[in-house]
């Protein structure tokens, strides 16, 4: 009987991996020709804040932290990209979770260099994970709108795989308020920076 069993286990597997595969053949088969892309990267971010106060905090804010970008696009033309990205940047004190449209506008075509230029519109999250001064009274999380611009390459490595080197800058207003009476203060994030490295793949 536990034979039987193992043999009824053994092809309800088989046969789930089996078309799993296939799901996952039809799928890229499918989105073959679409002019889509998805790209994954990582890199180092500088997020600026500026104490706009008379209170002292426990330590200096971290401003510096590394950072990883998931995209999803679309190739309107030869010369256009367009796509809805996520960057989550992981400081010691903050982090930020950032959801934006990007346009991209190729410079040139060359054999297997393409520069671009960029524009970001999206929504920036702040949370802190650690309070900046013992208070009861801090903010904790912050939302603002997202403005920024980029300037990159892309290497063709294959048809469909690419390796992408960019540098993006995106402005942001997040303002934490924090009162230890009867001194207050705001913290100001504003501007962050990243250097990205990452694989794009086209279908």
């Amino acid at each position: 009987m536990r034979k039987i069993n193992t043999a009824i286990l053994s092809t309800l597997l088989l046969s789930s991996v089996a078309l799993a595969d296939d799901n996952k053949q039809t799928l890229v088969e499918a989105l073959k020709g679409t002019n889509t892309f998805v790209a994954v990267s990582f890199g180092y971010s500088n997020l600026n804040v500026t104490n706009k106060g008379t209170v002292s905090l426990n330590e200096k804010l971290n401003e510096s932290a590394n950072n990883f970008n998931i995209e999803l696009g679309y190739e309107y033309s030869k010369k256009i990209d367009i796509s809805l990205n996520y960057k989550r940047v992981n400081l010691d004190d903050v982090g930020l979770d950032n959801i934006y449209i990007s346009s991209k506008y190729k410079l040139a075509q060359d054999k297997n260099l393409i520069p671009y230029l960029g524009l970001n519109l999206g929504y920036s999250q702040l949370s802190w994970d650690k309070n900046p001064i013992n208070t009861p009274t801090n903010d904790v999380e912050s939302g603002s709108l997202l403005i920024g611009a980029m300037i990159g390459t892309l290497y063709k490595v294959t048809n469909n795989l690419s390796l992408d080197v960019n540098y993006q800058l995106d402005y942001m207003r997040h303002k934490t308020k924090i009162e230890n009476y009867p001194e207050s203060s705001e913290l100001i994030h504003d501007y962050l920076q990243s250097v990205n490295l990452g694989i794009r793949y086209s279908f």
